[in-house]
């Protein structure tokens, strides 16, 4: 949370004109393509060290220092999108030009960028927190008090008994004394915060949910109409932390001079509902250190360091993963059980209806067999009459043919002997 007053928070504007991002002022653009100072500021390419392929711009940002050296000064946030790189601390660059006064800035455009961009660009208008985040905790903590305010007509006309009207002056004080507090001490977010921590230590139900680093995140973005950045370059300023799980306490030094790093500025989750595309990344807070110095180099383009907490960290999902693959499977064993119960009736009750089946065929199989059975017996009787009526006329039709070769032969004499008469006459 914010103890300085000079806190610049940003919100992003969709670009309605053109030539709305070439305006006097150098432009603080999010999405589509990067404007670089001139021709010599503009990299080849950027490419992520982890897959080697191209990053895609995400914004720029202009942050001109009272320094000689760093009168024009952009910052520029590139991302990885390749699936294996995302919400890895290497798949996020920030790079930054700078130059002179005296040097003049073209807002150069490259074709280079041109083709791997964001589906939609907007103009990043800012605006400055006007006192200590902390301060305004007296007027949200009064809010609460009004719970406890009776208004007088409401109360007469519900309690027709007449009961004696319930005074919360107490109360309201000790809100009123908690809110001073918070407005005075600035530490004393962390010491509510750990008197918070301790009290979920005595309920064991509220300790694994317990952030309150989310719960002072959403609370600020959302009173602060979800902005996307928040820049403060000072030394005592740190990130306004998405999780209280993984921060990070040490810095590197800077690349060029050796130096030491600052915080520059950060970019909230919130810029992940701008851009559809992005939906699977589960970035939190992504926080941004540059050179105290803003260190001068014979580059045009230097590096500078970042740091990211995301969503949910790998640990937290495997955890969560193997809770409820273990409440699954207790579910499924339960209903395994039940599913067995009723398999086991069910395949009786198919073995009962199975041999039913079978003894109901093979009755039908018998009946079959004995119906083809006295079908074939009829041709046999038959057949065996038959026979035996040709065995009987057999020895008829032999005499028969005797008898009538012996009447030829007979018929065949007398004709002889008449014949021979008939000569001799």
């Amino acid at each position: 949370m914010n103890l300085r007053e000079d806190i610049i928070i940003g919100f992003p504007d969709p670009i309605k004109d053109k030539l709305q991002d070439a305006s006097d002022d150098f432009p603080s653009l999010l999405g589509g393509e990067p404007v670089w100072l001139n021709q010599n500021s503009c990299p080849d390419s950027v490419q992520c060290p982890l897959c080697k392929g191209d990053m895609t711009f995400l914004l720029q940002l202009y942050a001109p220092l009272e320094m000689e050296h760093a009168y024009h000064r952009v910052l520029y946030v590139f991302f990885c999108r390749n699936k294996s790189c995302q919400n890895r601390q290497e798949s996020i660059k920030l790079l930054r030009a700078q130059q002179k006064q005296s040097d003049q800035i073209t807002n150069y455009k490259s074709d280079k960028f041109a083709k791997n961009i964001l589906e939609k660009a907007y103009i990043i208008s800012t605006d400055v927190v006007e006192q200590k985040e902390t301060q305004s905790l007296e007027k949200e903590y009064m809010k609460i008090a009004k719970p406890f305010e009776v208004d007088d007509k409401e109360y007469q006309q519900n309690n027709k008994k007449g009961a004696p009207k319930e005074n919360y002056d107490k109360e309201n004080q000790l809100i009123k004394q908690f809110a001073q507090m918070a407005m005075e001490d600035p530490d004393f977010g962390q010491k509510f915060d750990k008197l918070v921590a301790e009290s979920y230590e005595d309920d064991e139900d509220d300790d694994d949910d317990s952030d309150s680093c989310f719960d002072k995140f959403c609370f600020v973005l959302q009173k602060q109409d979800y902005h996307i950045l928040r820049y403060c370059r000072a030394k005592d300023t740190t990130p306004l932390w998405y999780s209280d799980k993984k921060q990070w306490t040490s810095l590197p030094k800077c690349k060029n001079c050796n130096k030491n790093l600052i915080f520059e500025f950060q970019l909230n989750s919130s810029i992940l509902n701008h851009f559809p595309s992005m939906i699977e990344y589960d970035w939190g807070v992504i926080a941004f250190y540059t050179c105290e110095n803003s260190c001068k180099s014979k580059e045009s383009i230097l590096q500078e360091h970042t740091e990211i907490q995301v969503v949910l960290e790998k640990e937290q999902v495997e955890e969560n993963f193997r809770k409820h693959m273990k409440m699954v499977n207790e579910t499924n064993a339960e209903e395994d059980n039940e599913d067995d119960d009723d398999e086991d009736e069910d395949q009786q009750e198919e073995v009962k209806n199975e041999e039913q089946q079978k003894g109901e065929q093979n009755q039908d199989q018998k009946e079959q067999e004995k119906k083809q059975d006295q079908e074939q017996e009829i041709p046999c009787q038959n057949n065996s009459q038959t026979t035996a009526e040709s065995e009987i006329e057999k020895p008829k039709q032999k005499k028969n043919k005797k008898k009538k070769a012996k009447q030829e032969k007979q018929e065949q004499e007398a004709e002889k002997q008449e014949s021979d008469g008939g000569e001799d006459w």
